[in-house]
């Protein structure tokens, strides 16, 4: 699994678990400066923010919060997987 990956893997589970009990696991594991790339710093950015409100963690909900134009889409192969792409990620930044 490549960085990349796992990073989408990360934030197609946060969307797909909308807040759930993983999704806190996640964030309070995984600082936005572990995602490699800006689309997916923003994205967790703006779901954690979400989640921390108690706001609904939906697609559609942080495309609306990304706003009109953001090309978070383009392209994407988000594939969830929660536990292992998390453990992935803070592998590859030293804090497993």
């Amino acid at each position: 699994m490549t960085h990349e990956e796992a990073e989408s893997a990360v934030i197609g589970g946060l969307l797909l678990d909308e807040a759930g009990p993983q999704t806190f696991d996640v964030l309070a594991t995984l600082a936005p400066e572990a995602f490699s790339t800006r689309q997916y710093r923003e994205m967790y950015q703006v779901i954690k923010q979400l989640a921390m409100s108690g706001g609904a963690v939906t697609p559609f909900v942080v495309a609306d919060k990304l706003g009109d134009g953001y090309e978070a889409n383009r392209g994407n192969g988000i594939k969830p997987s929660l536990g292992a792409s998390r453990g992935e990620i803070l592998r590859r930044n030293g804090e497993a």
